[in-house]
């Protein structure tokens, strides 16, 4: 039996230099990415092929195309969404 220790440690355990990001986008699945540590949300949003604007969150919050992504981070692309009547 696998002691709940281990358990979170094997769970925790993330490949030296890589750190992994989930890209979110409005309707369509999350995607798991993976990158090497250092990555900017700038390089992340280009190799994507996706645009930078105002409607990209990092963990629900504005972040700028220089910031440096962490493991477990969160990029969201929050499209406009026409509604009304």
């Amino acid at each position: 039996m696998v002691k709940k220790r281990e358990l979170v440690a094997k769970q925790a355990e993330v490949v030296k230099g890589k750190i992994q990001i989930l890209f979110v986008e409005l309707a369509k699945p999350i995607v798991k990415c993976e990158y090497n540590e250092g990555v900017t949300l700038g390089e992340f949003l280009k190799r994507r092929d996706v645009d930078y604007s105002p409607s990209i969150r990092v963990n629900r919050q504005v972040a700028s195309q220089d910031y440096v992504l962490k493991s477990g981070d969160v990029v969201s692309k929050m499209s406009k969404v026409a509604g009304g009547r």
